[in-house]
C-alpha cells in the first residue's frame, strides 16, 4: 500500500496574514473544516506558525500563540480534520519570523553592506517598517527550525510545507551575517567575495555554496520529520516562477529529500494563460519525473486578498495543474473568507470533483512525449549570472512557440539527458549555453540513433562548469565552423537561399530583433553568432544587414531599418536530423510573437521529429495536455478563448518628457469564457493497442464520439469545447 499522498489530492491553503489577527477570533477549525467539506478539499495546509512569529495552538515552545485564538485551533483542526477524512499539512520553518528576529538580531540575514535581507521587497520610495527580516539558515536560528519541525509532527501534522525558506546567492539578497563569514571561512580558507565576478573562483565558489547550505538545511528537517513520523509527507514551495528561479536549483539538488514540491504560482495574474501548467512541468522536470507535484491558484485576483477573482478565472487556473500532471491547491486568505459565496464555493467543488473523476485516468499516465526542452540551472546561474530572464526568455519562447500549435511539450532538466534521451522525438537545446561531456554524448548518441536536435545561439560555448570552451563544444553535433565572437545588434534579416522544409511558407526578408525599441536596456534579440555550415550541412537560410543602424521613420531610432545588404553568414544549419538557429529565436517569439518566427520554430521541430503524434485542431487559445495510459490516450483541452485579458505594453521603453495616453500594463482577470466550436482531435494508430474497437468519450461529460480512422489516424470529432474537457481515445478488446 502506498504513502496517503500517493492518492490525487485537493489541497485548500487557508493563510492568517495580517499583523494583528484581526480576524482571528472570527475564525474556527470546524469552519474551516467544513468550508473544505464543501469543496470537496482532501487536504489541508495551515501556518502552525506564521511569518509574523505567532503559533496557531497552545503550548508552544518555539513560539508565542497568536492572541485571539477562540479556541486550541491547530490541534483541534488535526482532530476534526482526521474524523473527516482529510489530511493536515503544517506550514513552519519560514526563515522569517519577526519575534525571533527581535529577539536575535544577530540571528539575521544581512547584506555586504550590514542591512536586513527582507523576504518582500520594500518600495522604491516612502518610509517602511520591515516586516519579514530573513533569519539566517547558518546561525541558531536553525536549531530553532528543527523544534519547530518536531512540534508540528507531535501536534499530529500530517505533513510539512517548509513555505518561504529562503537563501539565496543574488548579491542584494545573500548573506554576509558572522555566522555565514565564520563558517565560510572555515570551510574555504578565505574571505566571502562581495562583487559578483563570473571570472573569479572565489565568488562562483560562493554562490554555489549558498545553495549547498539551503539544501542541507532541508536534508536535516527531512531527517528530523521523518524520524518522528516516517509516513510524513514533507515538500518544499520552489515558487519556480519567482525568485529569479533560484530554487529551482534548490529542488534539482535536494530532490531525494522531497516526497512533494509545492510550486506556487502567484505569478498567475502576470503571466501568460498555461503558466501554471508550464511551471508544474518544469518542477517535474526539477524533480526528474518523480515524486508529486503540486501548484496553486490564489482564490483572489492580482494580489488583492480581500474580494475573491471572477470564477472562470478560479477555475482554469485549477484546472491548469489538473492537466499538466499536479495536484490542484487552492490559496486563501483569512480577509478572504467571509466574501466567499456559495455560487464560488460550489465552482470550486465543481474543479475538484473533475479532479476526483479522472483519478482513474491519470492514475499511472505518463505524458506523450514528443518535444523536449533542455533547461539547466548551471546555464541560468552562470551564464545567465544577474539577468537570467535573458536565458529564461529563450527557453519559454520555444514552449510558447509548441504549446501555441498544440505538440506536446515538456521541460527536461540537463543532468537527466542520460536517462531520458531516448523517450523524446527531438531535444531543444535553448541557449543551452554550459554543457558537460555527459550531456555531449547523450545528445550525440540520440542523433546517431536517428534522434532530432533544434539548438540556438551560443549552445555549447562553454563546458559543464560554464567555464569558456573556446568555441563549440558540440561544432560536429551542429555542423558549424566559427567565424568569429558574437556579433552584438539591434537587428538582422533572414532571406531564404533554397527551398527546404524550414523555410516552408516563410515569406522573406523576415526580421529579427527587438519588438519595442527599448532603449534602457537591450534583450539582446538581435545578436547572432557568425558560423557557416560545416561539409554535410546547409543553410537555407542567411542573414541580411539593414542599411542603417536604426530606423529613420520615427524618432530615437524607435524603428526597424530597411534592408540593407545580404552577408555571407548563415541564419540557420541544417544537418539530416539537426537545425541550429545561431541567434535567440526563441526569446525573438517570447518578446515578439512573429508569426514568422513562430512558423521557423514549428518547421525544425517537424523537419528532425515529423508530426507529433497527437494533434488537436482548436485555436491557440486552447491549451492541450496529452498523456498516454494502459492503451488510453487522454487529451485534456483548457479553453482560455476569452476578451477579457487587456495588454498595453507602452510604445517604447524609452523614458518620456510627457506620460503616454494612458497607464501601461493594466491586468483585467478572465470574466468569461467563449465557447470553441468543431475542435477536433487526431491520434496517431500507432499509439494504440490496435485499430478495432476503438472507441473515444469525454470523460466529464460523458458524450461518445466516433473515430474515424484516416491514412493511419484517428479522428474524433468533439463539436463544441466549452471550459474543459478531457477526451479519451482508446482500443477496446
Amino acid at each position: 500500500m502506498g504513502k496517503w499522498w500517493s492518492r490525487p489530492l485537493r489541497v485548500l491553503q487557508f493563510n492568517f496574514e495580517d499583523k494583528f489577527g484581526l480576524r482571528v477570533p472570527n475564525i474556527t477549525s470546524r469552519k474551516l473544516i467544513e468550508l473544505a467539506k464543501k469543496m470537496n478539499v482532501n487536504t489541508l495546509v495551515v501556518f502552525f506558525r506564521d511569518a509574523f512569529g505567532y503559533t496557531y495552538y497552545h503550548g508552544s515552545t518555539v513560539g508565542k500563540t497568536r492572541p485571539g485564538l477562540r479556541e486550541d485551533f491547530v490541534r483541534r483542526l488535526v482532530e476534526y480534520a482526521h474524523e473527516n477524512g482529510i489530511r493536515v499539512v503544517a506550514m513552519v520553518a519560514h526563515t522569517a519570523n519577526k519575534l525571533v528576529y527581535l529577539e536575535h538580531t544577530d540571528w539575521a540575514q544581512v547584506n555586504h553592506r550590514g542591512e536586513p535581507i527582507l523576504l518582500e521587497h520594500a518600495p522604491a520610495t516612502g518610509s517602511w517598517d520591515p516586516e519579514w527580516s530573513q533569519l539566517c539558515l547558518n546561525s541558531p536560528y536553525r536549531r530553532h527550525m528543527v523544534s519547530e519541525v518536531e512540534e508540528a509532527v507531535n501536534i499530529g501534522a500530517d505533513g510539512i510545507l517548509l513555505d518561504s525558506l529562503r537563501y539565496q546567492p543574488d548579491p542584494e539578497r545573500a548573506c554576509y551575517c558572522k555566522w555565514c563569514r565564520e563558517r565560510f571561512r572555515r570551510e574555504h580558507g578565505y574571505e566571502m567575495a562581495t562583487d559578483p565576478d563570473w571570472n573569479n573562483s572565489v565568488w562562483r565558489t560562493l554562490w554555489d555554496w549558498r545553495y549547498r547550505i539551503v539544501v542541507e538545511t532541508i536534508e536535516e528537517l527531512h531527517r528530523v520529520a521523518k524520524k518522528k513520523n516516517r509516513d510524513i509527507l514533507f515538500m518544499y514551495n520552489s515558487h519556480p516562477g519567482g525568485w529569479a528561479g533560484r530554487a529551482n536549483r534548490v529542488v534539482e539538488l535536494a530532490r531525494d529529500s522531497l516526497d512533494a514540491v509545492f510550486a506556487e504560482c502567484s505569478e498567475s495574474d502576470f503571466e501568460p494563460p498555461g503558466f501554471i501548467a508550464e511551471m508544474v512541468k518544469l518542477t517535474r522536470a526539477m524533480l526528474g519525473f518523480k515524486g508529486k507535484v503540486f501548484a496553486s491558484r490564489n482564490i483572489f485576483h492580482s494580489l488583492k486578498p480581500p474580494r475573491p477573482a471572477p470564477i472562470p478565472t478560479i477555475k482554469q487556473g485549477l484546472r491548469e495543474t489538473m492537466m499538466a500532471g499536479g495536484d490542484p491547491w487552492l490559496l486563501i486568505f483569512s480577509s478572504t473568507l467571509d466574501s466567499i459565496d456559495e455560487e464560488l464555493i460550489d465552482s470550486i467543488s465543481e474543479v475538484f470533483k473533475e479532479h476526483e473523476k479522472l483519478e482513474e485516468y491519470m492514475s499511472g499516465a505518463q505524458p506523450v512525449r514528443f518535444a523536449g526542452i533542455v533547461v539547466s540551472n548551471t546555464v541560468r546561474d552562470h551564464y545567465g549570472r544577474l539577468k537570467p530572464y535573458l536565458y529564461v526568455d529563450e527557453t519559454r519562447g520555444f514552449y510558447y512557440a509548441l504549446s501555441h500549435a498544440h505538440y506536446p511539450v515538456e521541460y527536461v532538466i540537463d543532468k537527466d539527458i542520460a536517462r531520458f534521451y531516448e523517450e523524446y522525438k527531438v531535444l531543444i537545446l535553448a541557449d543551452l549555453a554550459c554543457m558537460s561531456n555527459e550531456v555531449l554524448r547523450g545528445l550525440q548518441t540520440k542523433v546517431n540513433n536517428d534522434g532530432g536536435i533544434v539548438a540556438s545561439y551560443q549552445t555549447s560555448f562553454y563546458d559543464g562548469h560554464c567555464m569558456p570552451a573556446g568555441g563549440f563544444l558540440a561544432t560536429d553535433l551542429l555542423g558549424v565552423e566559427l567565424l568569429g565572437e558574437p556579433i552584438t545588434g539591434d537587428w538582422f534579416y533572414l532571406v531564404k537561399t533554397t527551398s527546404h522544409k524550414l523555410v516552408e511558407g516563410i515569406k522573406s526578408p523576415v526580421l529579427v530583433g527587438e519588438p519595442r525599441r527599448n532603449l534602457l536596456e537591450s534583450h539582446m534579440l538581435g545578436n547572432i553568432v557568425p558560423v557557416r555550415p560545416a561539409k554535410g550541412f546547409t543553410a537555407p537560410l542567411q542573414v541580411a544587414f539593414p542599411g542603417y543602424r536604426y530606423g529613420q521613420e520615427y524618432t530615437l531610432g524607435r524603428s526597424a531599418p530597411p534592408l540593407g545588404y545580404v552577408g555571407e553568414l548563415a541564419g540557420a544549419v541544417v544537418g539530416s536530423s539537426t537545425v541550429y538557429f545561431p541567434w535567440r529565436i526563441g526569446a525573438n517569439y517570447w518578446l515578439g510573437g512573429d508569426p514568422a518566427i513562430h512558423s521557423l520554430i514549428l518547421n525544425a521541430v517537424e523537419y528532425v521529429a515529423g508530426r507529433p503524434p497527437i494533434n488537436v485542431n482548436a485555436p491557440s487559445t486552447v491549451i492541450s495536455e496529452a498523456w498516454r495510459q494502459q492503451g488510453r490516450i487522454i487529451v485534456h483541452l483548457l479553453n482560455y478563448t476569452t476578451n477579457q485579458r487587456i495588454l498595453s505594453a507602452g510604445f517604447t521603453g524609452a523614458r518620456q518628457p510627457i506620460p503616454g495616453y494612458s497607464t501601461f500594463l493594466p491586468m483585467h482577470p478572465v470574466r468569461e469564457i467563449i465557447p470553441i466550436p468543431s475542435v477536433t482531435v487526431e491520434v496517431e494508430a500507432s499509439m494504440l493497442d490496435g485499430t478495432d474497437n476503438v472507441v473515444a468519450y469525454s470523460v466529464l461529460k460523458g458524450a461518445r464520439f466516433e473515430a474515424k480512422l484516416e491514412s493511419g489516424v484517428f479522428k474524433v470529432d468533439i463539436g463544441v469545447l466549452g471550459e474543459y474537457d478531457v477526451i479519451v481515445v482508446e482500443s477496446k478488446s
